[in-house]
Formats: structure tokens, C-alpha cells, sequence
């Protein structure tokens, strides 16, 4: 007779990978993502820490913030999806200029949402992006 847990596999959560350089924004997303979906949230700073926690986790989609120190939230979508493990995984790009970069998102498939967040809006469409994954 099988065993119980090979007939039902334990349910892997979606990893979904923010980078933002202020903390206590990137802490509140995570925190909103943690209580009110079924998905994990991980926190970097900066390209460097992507760099290095990409290396043990692939995540499932980017939250990523236009302005981070080093390359912005655009040049760090590009640097990631040179990599064929990488280049299918959806990016939700953050702003809070008045500017959306509307051409460069598009052109990448990119969504954007402006900041301050609302929080139903992110949630909704941080589901939308994984069920379309």
C-alpha cells in the first residue's frame, strides 16, 4: 500500500520575490502578501542581494520598485530575464513618480502600479499575475 504522502504531495506556496530599498514598505507588502494570500514573500534590497538569493530560490513572480540603488527596477527585470530560467517568471514594477515608464513596461509585458498602493488592487493583481504564470 502507498504511503499517504505519496499520494498527496505537501502543496508547494508560490514564491513571490520583492525588491524594494526602503524597508518598512518591502516589510508592509510582504507582511500584506503573508496574511492575505497563500503565497511566500521574500524581501531584497538590491540587485546584489537578488543576485544571491536567486541562486537558491526561483521565484514566481517580481515586485519590483522603478527607483532601487544600482539599476532600477527595469535594468534588474532585463538582468534577470537574460537568464532562460528566469525569463518566463511575470514583474509587477512599483513607482511612486508621477512618471510610469508605460513605454519600457509595455514593451516587456511588464504591469505597473503606482504608489501609495491600494492594498486590494496589489492583491488582486498579484493573483491575477501568478494565474496567468
Amino acid at each position: 500500500m502507498p504511503e499517504k504522502d505519496a499520494l498527496n504531495p505537501p502543496v508547494v506556496a508560490k514564491t513571490i520575490l520583492i525588491v524594494d530599498d526602503d524597508g518598512d514598505i518591502a516589510a508592509v507588502l510582504a507582511e500584506a502578501i503573508t496574511m492575505e494570500t497563500p503565497y511566500r514573500a521574500l524581501v531584497a534590497s538590491s540587485a546584489a542581494q537578488v543576485s544571491r538569493l536567486v541562486q537558491r530560490v526561483k521565484p514566481d513572480l517580481l515586485i519590483l520598485d522603478y527607483h532601487l540603488p544600482g539599476l532600477n527596477g527595469i535594468e534588474l527585470y532585463d538582468w534577470l530575464h537574460t537568464d532562460p530560467l528566469f525569463e518566463n517568471i511575470p514583474a509587477l514594477l512599483l513607482t511612486a513618480s508621477q512618471k510610469m515608464p508605460h513605454r519600457e513596461i509595455t514593451q516587456r509585458q511588464i504591469t505597473g502600479l503606482g504608489k501609495p498602493i491600494e492594498l486590494d488592487e496589489f492583491l488582486a493583481t498579484i493573483h491575477r499575475l501568478l494565474d496567468e504564470a
